[in-house]
């Protein structure tokens, strides 16, 4: 387990390896790998019998209102891969997402990157919607642009500037967005309140900063308040070969 994961399992998750909560995660985690490779025309996603509710639609609607667009700012936390088709089914296409084509086929190299901010720009200008991961660096992966270590969780935790980055220089709100999995079944999709650029007055590297600092925030407010959703922040990799799942 990386070391800046390890506080997440000590003083917060609480679960120590072999133990059944542990055992949850890893099961939990393994979902969300094989749910990456579901194609969106799949009626998996269509489910009936699935309870899941959208909460504070009305912050991404409010920017698009605007003429804005808005950034959806994504996290590895719960049940991910349900957001952006949950998003389609109401009318919310989230285009592009970066990595370019997330989630089945992460691609991130330079020339990605590019045509990701040439394509994101133009979606912005026209009233869209773009998604970005925004807690890469938690997972131990790269991301947009530049990192900057934040605190998180007791420790400092790299954070890709990528995001506010765009959202500075587009003049575009992010709107966090988590997604969460019940003991009772229901998945929830919270979208949170908008991260707004023009409510930061500083240089623009300032500006960056200062907003990244607010999503992390946000973001370990979600781990502590549902730690049982904080399972993608685990090194379980070692095991996930040898724990089964189905969907």
């Amino acid at each position: 387990m990386r070391a800046r994961c390890r506080p997440l399992l000590a003083d917060h998750l609480k679960h120590p390896p072999g133990s059944e909560f542990y055992e949850f995660y890893v099961s939990q985690l393994c979902r969300n790998l094989v749910r990456w490779s579901i194609p969106h025309a799949h009626p998996y996603w269509t489910k009936r019998s699935r309870r899941l509710e959208v909460v504070g639609e009305q912050h991404v609607r409010r920017c698009l209102d605007e003429g804005r667009g808005v950034i959806v700012l994504l996290s590895h936390f719960g049940p991910w891969p349900f957001i952006s088709h949950e998003f389609e089914r109401r009318g919310l296409r989230i285009a592009p997402t970066y990595p370019l084509g997330w989630p089945h086929e992460a691609r991130v190299d330079m020339s990605d990157r590019i045509q990701f901010l040439r394509e994101a720009r133009r979606v912005l200008a026209r009233n869209g919607i773009v998604g970005l991961m925004g807690d890469v660096g938690v997972v131990g992966v790269g991301g947009l642009g530049r990192m900057v270590e934040l605190p998180f969780l007791g420790v400092t935790t790299p954070f890709p500037v990528g995001c506010t980055t765009l959202s500075v220089r587009t003049s575009t709100p992010i709107v966090p967005v988590f997604s969460l999995r019940h003991s009772d079944g229901r998945h929830v999709i919270v979208c949170t309140e908008p991260i707004d650029p023009r409510h930061y007055e500083d240089t623009e590297t300032g500006q960056q900063v200062k907003m990244l600092e607010c999503y992390a925030a946000r973001l370990e407010e979600m781990v502590r308040a549902h730690p049982h959703n904080a399972y993608s922040y685990l090194d379980f990799a070692p095991r996930i070969t040898n724990t089964g799942t189905r969907l």
